[in-house]
């Protein structure tokens, strides 16, 4: 099990992640992707060369319009390799102890779209969440390309519901840190990829990718994931 996360401009926030995977981690692997073009990429090198075994890190050509071509590199990376590919943000914070092991054992329960309990949305967005590698494998993506940033956790949850494989762990808590619910600031990123012309090219391209047939058609290419 591998835990994706894109993160731009915020090396403290992935300092701070780390330490609460300290906390809590039992067999999940984290990592991080930077964009080669940022421009605080040198202290990502700094605090993930130092980081624990259980770290890694890549850095990914270009970036700077939202976080889904960095965590689609890596997840068709990760893919070859795991067997559960998740994505968290840099401003989520697991505080369940064995929170991963958790997830890991929902495969036993027919899940294959799994997420926790993120303290904002609940049962009603996997803003962090974890996927059957073979979705990727079959796809070539984790996030539909055409969105930059947002409306990917609509996708997932959408994807797994598609699916039959939808499973929300209301105790597993990966709290998002989000400034919409106050408690983070809303830096130059935040604002970035939430203003309105990104929600709306964003949520535009999500109604086109359902609207246009192209999810039953990805759903039916993933085909059958009952099987271990």
């Amino acid at each position: 099990m591998i835990y994706i996360v894109p993160s731009r401009g915020r090396p403290h926030a992935v300092t701070e992640l780390i330490a609460a995977w300290e906390e809590t981690r039992t067999v999940a692997t984290l990592h991080v992707a930077v964009d080669d073009n940022d421009p605080t990429r040198h202290e990502y090198r700094a605090i993930l060369r130092s980081a624990p075994a259980w770290v890694r890190w890549t850095l990914v050509a270009g970036g700077g319009d939202g976080m889904t071509a960095a965590l689609n590199y890596c997840a068709r990376l990760d893919a070859e390799h795991e067997d559960i590919i998740g994505f968290m943000g840099d401003a989520h914070r697991p505080r369940t102890l064995a929170w991963d092991a958790m997830i890991a054992q929902s495969w036993d329960g027919g899940g294959r779209v799994v997420y926790g309990n993120d303290l904002i949305h609940g049962p009603n967005l996997p803003t962090a969440v974890a996927l059957d590698a073979r979705i990727i494998q079959r796809l070539g993506f984790m996030a539909p390309p055409a969105q930059k940033h947002l409306f990917l956790d609509n996708f997932w949850k959408t994807l797994g519901e598609r699916l039959g494989a939808l499973r929300y762990l209301p105790q597993c808590v990966i709290e998002h840190m989000h400034p919409i619910a106050g408690k983070a600031e809303w830096d130059e990123g935040y604002i970035r990829v939430n203003a309105g012309g990104l929600y709306e090219t964003d949520r535009a391209a999500y109604a086109h990718y359902i609207q246009t047939g192209r999810l039953a058609a990805d759903i039916e290419r993933i085909g059958d994931l009952s099987g271990v």
